[in-house]
């Protein structure tokens, strides 16, 4: 609502941080061993390795176009996730993020897998472009791809040891 709120140039000028802020897998330092998938016609399911001092583990990305709607780390020191990623950046607030609960791999993987099939629809739902909150995802797209992303995420972690 806080968008719909904004004047033209408000609006105008949110797009273009947007864009000058967007944010893919590619450009993440130690990011390796990138997956992904469609869900429907219009997301983008984007999972990687990450690998870099302190940050160790399995991540996945939701995408509209190139807009980060929400990214979830489960790291080994610290799994958590970033809810509207393109949002947080545009606004230097890339620090808002809230933990995944999991000691080991498996529980964080399986909560992970979890946050993802109730929030998708929160995350398109809330955004505020009127493209991306009109986007509706099918149960069986859901099913499909929240049991995709677990089989990739448990694939990740067999081929990356701890």
């Amino acid at each position: 609502m806080m968008f719909r709120a904004m004047s033209a140039i408000g609006r105008g000028a949110l797009l273009v941080a947007l864009k000058i802020r967007e944010r893919t897998p590619a450009t993440r330092v130690g990011a390796s061993d990138r997956r992904t998938r469609p869900i429907g016609d219009r997301l983008e399911l984007r999972v990687l390795w990450i690998d870099r001092p302190g940050q160790v583990g399995p991540s996945y990305s939701v995408f509209a176009a190139q807009h980060e709607l929400v990214r979830v780390d489960l790291l080994d020191d610290g799994a958590h996730f970033h809810p509207a990623y393109s949002l947080l950046l545009a606004s230097n607030s890339s620090d808002c993020r809230s933990r995944v609960a999991g000691d080991t791999r498996a529980e964080r993987i399986a909560n992970g897998v979890a946050d993802f099939r109730y929030n998708l629809a929160y995350a398109t739902g809330t955004h505020p472009s009127p493209r991306v909150r009109s986007i509706a995802v099918s149960d069986a797209e859901l099913d499909a791809a929240a049991l995709w992303l677990d089989e990739q995420l448990q694939e990740l972690v067999r081929t990356h040891p701890a």
